[in-house]
């Protein structure tokens, strides 16, 4: 945020703003003299506080998402048991936010058990639920598949309101068809649950080691605030 500057009152003064409305109604004083405007509109970065919860299966990238949009975390790519990372502020646009203290929980749904889940899903602002879309899709094992069907249903079942709920197919770049191709072949596997709508239009398939698909990762989950 903006810092007032000691010395930009109208009658010359130097003494201290009291905060930033009276520091901007200097500005607006200043403009009006100046120029003969009544009043100008001050467009300043916004600046909101989130909390977020980020889960998933072993290896699906949650730590390397939390690493790239920000987050203080030292596990990724090794695999993670619990770790709290402290808050931060992330850019989007004109706007500063503030990601309140969380913790990277690792895929082991021992990590999830005893009501966690469930807590996190109906208490943090933002849910981001990430899983291997290669996985997810391999037919010669679908004990993945079942895992993550399982987590969808119980998102589709909780109380927290379903806008806030993202969904992220990982290693997008592990195939050789695209985006839209992927994501179709992931929502047929949800025809006939009566979760299926948990995949709604914020669902996609991503590459998590890309900075444009973490971009747009971040412009879809924070976008609202």
């Amino acid at each position: 945020m903006m810092t007032p500057p000691r010395n930009w009152h109208v009658d010359g003064s130097m003494r201290p703003y009291s905060n930033e409305d009276s520091f901007f109604s200097a500005i607006k004083a200043i403009v009006k003299r100046v120029l003969g405007i009544d009043d100008i509109v001050i467009d300043v970065e916004e600046d909101v506080s989130v909390s977020l919860f980020v889960f998933g299966p072993i290896g699906a990238g949650k730590t390397t998402f939390l690493e790239k949009i920000g987050a203080s975390v030292t596990t990724a790519g090794i695999g993670t048991a619990t770790e709290t990372y402290p808050s931060f502020r992330m850019n989007l646009g004109n706007k500063t936010i503030t990601i309140e203290e969380g913790e990277d929980i690792g895929g082991d749904p021992r990590n999830l058990r005893n009501g966690t889940l469930e807590q996190m899903i109906n208490t943090k602002d933002k849910i981001v639920f990430i899983f291997d879309a290669k996985a997810f899709l391999n037919n010669a094992d679908k004990s993945y598949r079942g895992v993550v069907m399982s987590r969808l249903c119980a998102l589709y079942n909780a109380n927290s309101n379903r806008n806030n709920i993202f969904i992220i197919a990982s290693r997008l770049d592990t195939f050789e068809h695209g985006k839209y191709y992927i994501e179709n072949e992931i929502r047929k596997q949800l025809i006939g649950k009566t979760y299926k709508d948990i995949l709604n239009q914020s669902f996609g398939a991503y590459n998590l080691t890309s900075d444009d698909d973490i971009q747009t990762i971040k412009n879809i989950v924070f976008k609202q605030n």
